[in-house]
């Protein structure tokens, strides 16, 4: 099977209510999807984060490294990746975009879900909290009853603007939910660890169960301290994207748990390799969300299902903000698990409809 053409389109899916985070404020989210067309008249379809910088992605994608796949083979992640690589560093959520399509491609070519393509199915359903944004705590406390009734067994708490709302928050939603797992998400906010670790602690003596990215990403000496320090595990998000990081983060023991990102990691296929190498090193993961819509929720889903351990309840669930997902398929929510979609590949089709409503730019072919 070999790769004929690519077609990019840049999407905006508007959200179903106003998302407010440490640095941003979000009505909507913008994605590059692509159609990679084979020789056997297979279509695989992808998607790439793209709320950064929408256009220069687009670029990348149609001038560099769209043409740099035409002619290979999309059952072979590795030779993609090395030649995606060799042609422009970086881009990860360019790669990512062809990274997924190519394996919905290999998955339909073979009948296979892209689960098993990566190793192995271990799960048809995948654990996943949900998330509350930067609200005052008598909202969040509202927020997290509804998320704890829905069946939802961990919620995400975002933080890191403001430590007395940050500490009210935590108190008032423990209190409405004394079973619900919490995690607090700092996005980096508290800077460093000098000043991080007496504000943890005192979370921590609230009811924060898991601490993700307290400081700046950088930080790893900091982050290690954190760990050491702190009985609640420390989860690194924004320390890691690549392979790389994720070696630096295990050998100075920075993180008790990874948040594995493909869009930050590439794609699919090097997200598996940090899942790996943190299997190898007996450190949790957890599967990261980065604002995906209906192809890269369902592709991290797939991620989740070929890990073989998922302790911790991930973020395989930005699609429920989504006023449309852009897909034909449902992705089901249920008790705090996602399904993954029956068949092969990633399991869904794009909504021609819904992208057309969405779409910010035509359809760019390439091949």
């Amino acid at each position: 099977m070999k790769i004929t053409a690519v077609e990019v389109c840049w999407a905006k899916v508007p959200l179903k209510k106003v998302y407010i985070v440490l640095r941003n404020t979000y009505e909507s989210t913008s994605h590059l999807l692509v159609r990679l067309h084979t020789d056997e008249g297979i279509v695989g379809i992808g998607e790439g984060m793209g709320h950064y910088a929408p256009k220069a992605m687009l670029s990348v994608l149609t001038e560099t490294l769209g043409p740099a796949v035409l002619g290979m083979d999309p059952r072979q992640p590795d030779l993609l990746h090395q030649k995606l690589d060799a042609t422009l560093p970086g881009n990860e959520a360019a790669k990512c975009a062809l990274d997924t399509a190519a394996y919905d491609a290999w998955g339909k070519a073979s009948g296979m879900p892209a689960a098993a393509l990566l190793g192995g199915q271990y799960r048809d359903a995948v654990p996943v909290c949900d998330v509350i944004g930067l609200l005052p705590p008598a909202e969040v406390q509202q927020a997290a009853r509804e998320i704890f009734a829905r069946g939802f067994k961990q919620v995400k708490l975002k933080a890191g603007r403001d430590f007395s709302r940050d500490l009210e928050m935590v108190r008032v939603v423990r209190e409405a939910c004394p079973t619900l797992q919490l995690r607090i998400d700092i996005n980096t906010g508290y800077r460093n660890a000098a000043v991080a670790l007496p504000l943890c602690l005192r979370l921590q003596e609230a009811g924060i169960d898991i601490f993700e990215q307290p400081i700046l990403g950088h930080d790893l000496a900091g982050m290690a301290h954190l760990c050491d320090k702190l009985t609640s595990p420390v989860l690194a998000h924004e320390s890691l994207a690549t392979v790389g990081d994720a070696l630096a983060i295990l050998r100075m023991h920075a993180a008790d748990i990874l948040n594995v990102s493909p869009p930050k990691a590439g794609g699919l296929y090097p997200a598996m390799q940090i899942v790996r190498l943190a299997e190898l090193h007996n450190v949790p993961v957890m599967i990261a969300g980065a604002n995906e819509t209906g192809p890269g929720n369902v592709a991290s889903a797939h991620l989740g299902a070929a890990c073989r351990e998922q302790p911790y309840p991930g973020d395989a669930r930005t699609v429920l903000r989504d006023a449309v997902t852009l897909v034909n398929e449902p992705i089901v929510f249920q008790d705090g698990y996602v399904r993954l979609p029956p068949g092969p590949g990633l399991g869904v089709t794009l909504d021609e409809a819904a992208v057309v409503k969405c779409q910010q730019s035509p359809w760019i072919r390439v091949g």
